[in-house]
């Protein structure tokens, strides 16, 4: 059965995604357009609440994205007339991906990972200084 959450249960006119890359209808009605077989709070999670597959407690914990992956499927290689012969000597085009790393965000989590009473204590590897020069006393110019 479709489990739909309480909130899409009462809203009057919805666009969902129509199972069809980059495809969405408008104008869905809950309830009219397709049945409304179970009805649940499932638009947020809770701490605790129990896995679906396996029954484990969900725990929460504080990440970063530093990085991420999209797959673009074959819409920039088509667009290039980009392809390879498969094993079977077809055309065909590649399912392209892009990454990336974000650079400050990756900063912000070594920050927070290294970060105590008496600052950042960066690593080497990242630290953004080598030496640190320090006056000895305050009239000193």
């Amino acid at each position: 059965p479709m489990v739909v959450d309480a909130d899409v249960a009462v809203m009057k006119s919805a666009i969902t995604g129509a199972n069809e890359v980059d495809v969405h209808v408008s104008g869905v009605r809950p309830g009219i357009d397709f049945a409304l077989e179970r009805v649940e709070r499932i638009r947020f999670a809770a701490e605790g609440d129990a896995c679906p597959t396996c029954g484990s407690p969900l725990v929460f914990t504080k990440g970063i994205e530093v990085g991420h992956i999209f797959k673009l499927g074959t819409k920039y290689s088509d667009a290039m007339g980009a392809s390879f012969l498969d094993r079977n000597g077809r055309q065909c085009a590649p399912v392209m991906g892009c990454y990336g790393i974000g650079v400050s965000r990756l900063m912000a989590a070594i920050a927070e990972q290294y970060a105590g009473d008496e600052g950042i204590r960066w690593p080497a590897a990242v630290a953004p200084y080598d030496v640190h020069l320090i006056t000895v006393s305050r009239g000193f110019r």
